[in-house]
């Protein structure tokens, strides 16, 4: 299973041509439980200057780009076993449970139902610890 992993990954998918089907069925729901794992994730930054806003760009992105050949290498190894492909309209699913960029402390608010202080007291506690997110809301009120 792990050679067809690592051919997978390396972007070579004629292995699976020479794989049993077992093998090949055993490497598909490794990587749904890979993608089922990858969508339970919240990943959250929550920034306000440029850079930082940057930074946490990158991160999410990274998300989205695992995500998306996740779901790649899942139709490769379906389409090997004579299953239909997973087919989505829009690569929009793979932002799912992901707040970064300019906007993202809305996004998380809203997807959250929570109040603004709420998202920043996590924010602060996250970053500065409690201590400091309470002192934020002592000085909100």
């Amino acid at each position: 299973m792990n050679k067809i992993l690592r051919a997978l990954y390396a972007g070579d998918a004629s292995i699976l041509e020479s794989s049993k089907d077992e093998h090949v069925l055993r490497v598909l729901t490794h990587l749904n439980n890979r993608l089922q794992d990858e969508m339970d994730k919240t990943y959250r930054w929550l920034a306000a200057c440029t850079a930082a806003v940057e930074a946490g760009r990158w991160g999410g992105d990274r998300r989205v780009q695992r995500r998306l050949k996740l779901l790649r290498l899942i139709n490769q190894c379906r389409t090997r076993l004579g299953l239909d492909a997973l087919t989505v309209k829009d690569e929009r699913w793979a932002y799912v449970g992901l707040h970064y960029g300019y906007g993202a402390i809305e996004s998380y608010r809203k997807d959250r139902s929570v109040s603004f202080d709420a998202v920043m007291f996590t924010s602060i506690a996250d970053s500065h610890g409690t201590p400091t997110a309470l002192s934020f809301l002592k000085h909100t009120k």
